[in-house]
């Protein structure tokens, strides 16, 4: 049998089933998308009851149970890549996965990973998982490697869409061989304009560590000279800003409270990990790491020694803290600077209450905490106002008008000079 000739046609007549596994929002926007695309999809995902919340289309299949993975022709892994304490690279996650998933692969799949992780890691993890099971890989099953790009806190201001979702952002694919390629290729088609394709799988994934490499040392750039600028007075958003004229050899990036989110904290130190297997030292992306967690206890230092400084009264001592979400109009907690600086405070004897739109509630070492509504009343409880998370849907005017100190590391208060500290 031609597996991969019967696979390219149920791809070319939207009868591939397409099966997703990890439902964050990344494997949630893939699943809608071939959903939307015509194709009959399944999600798995282990927190399940969560995730049915977010799909409103009731004709989906979302469940936690791998042995759907029988019924796929396609299966895409969105799963998480995080970073143990060591900072070395733990895929648990996929590990896991696969080993969930193996009883019930069949001759004529796909497999897609999506994840992002050090160069190697495709193969290692999967195809070598497949060779064992007696596969041949590009004869009877298939696999590629695509990463993820979708920045959802990116809206077009007019119809407030994602900027760049799966549609409009070239999506890069790589395949085992050129018949896998093939297939990955015809894919992906169907859900973005652009499908960029790699020779091999290695260069695929290396791109994706690049791609948030450059942002964080780009980032600890701008952060480094942020903590040295105030020192000596002078602006740095205004020196940015009067950079960002020329038209030509520089990009613009701004400074902020550190670094959050799955990529930029997380996937430099994969490659950082693997140079070190390697005896290579990447002093970039260690620098650029040390820096931007750094820049989140500048911060905390600066508020801890104004308040003790200028003996300011604190209600149960206690600070106010606008976002912890990581980063702008999301609900993404992970690795948030506004949790570290909360976690900070904590070891330095104070305490925080919260406001954000996108996070109702968090868990903060064992206690929950539920997310403060913004009005005229709630800033006599918090003298001191922490400003982390620049969500669109804050009312500045409120916050500059009422909070007595504000601590902004977003630069996003304007027209205010009494009680404000630009962090």
């Amino acid at each position: 049998m031609n597996y991969q000739k019967k696979l390219k046609d149920k791809i070319k007549t939207k009868k591939a089933v397409i099966c997703v596994i990890g439902l964050g929002y990344v494997g949630s926007e893939l699943l809608k998308k071939f959903d939307l695309e015509g194709f009959k999809t399944i999600g798995i995902d282990i927190d399940i009851k969560k995730v049915k919340k977010q799909f409103k289309k009731k004709s989906l299949i979302l469940t936690d149970n791998y042995k759907n993975i029988n019924n796929a022709d396609v299966i895409i892994l969105a799963l998480p890549t995080p970073l143990k304490k060591n900072l070395e690279p733990d895929l648990s996650c996929i590990e896991s996965c696969m080993k969930s998933m193996e009883k019930y692969l069949k001759k004529g799949q796909l497999i897609s990973l999506e994840s992002s992780s050090y160069p190697g890691t495709t193969e290692k993890l999967i195809a070598n998982k497949l060779l064992k099971k007696s596969f041949i890989l590009s004869k009877n099953f298939f696999l590629v490697y695509s990463p993820e790009r979708i920045s959802p806190e990116l809206k077009v201001k007019s119809s407030k869409k994602v900027k760049y979702g799966l549609f409009n952002t070239p999506k890069i694919c790589a395949g085992y061989s050129n018949k896998c390629l093939e297939l990955g290729n015809l894919l992906y088609k169907n859900i973005t304009t652009s499908v960029v394709q790699s020779k091999n799988i290695k260069s695929a994934e290396t791109s994706k560590m690049v791609e948030n490499i450059f942002r964080s040392v780009n980032i600890a750039l701008v952060n480094e000279l942020k903590m040295f600028l105030n020192k000596i007075n002078i602006d740095i958003d205004e020196v940015l800003d009067l950079a960002g004229t020329k038209p030509f050899g520089y990009t613009s990036f701004s400074p902020g409270p550190g670094f959050g989110g799955h990529c930029i904290p997380i996937d430099p130190y994969y490659l950082y990990w693997l140079a070190k297997q390697k005896n290579f030292d990447l002093k970039f992306i260690k620098t650029a790491g040390e820096i931007n967690r750094k820049v989140t206890s500048w911060i905390t230092n600066k508020i801890i020694s104004f308040i003790k400084k200028n003996k300011i009264k604190l209600i149960k001592n206690k600070i106010l803290i606008l976002g912890v979400a990581y980063k702008k109009n999301i609900d993404d907690t992970r690795e948030s600077p506004g949790l570290i600086i909360a976690n900070k405070l904590k070891k330095s004897g104070f305490d925080f209450d919260y406001s954000d739109p996108h996070v109702k509630k968090i868990n903060f070492e064992g206690i929950i905490k539920k997310s403060k509504n913004l009005n005229k009343n709630l800033f006599k409880k918090y003298p001191v106002v922490v400003l982390v998370t620049d969500h669109k849907t804050f009312n500045y005017n409120l916050i500059s008008k009422e909070a007595k100190y504000i601590f902004d590391s977003r630069n996003i208060i304007n027209n205010r000079k009494k009680n404000y500290f630009k962090v």
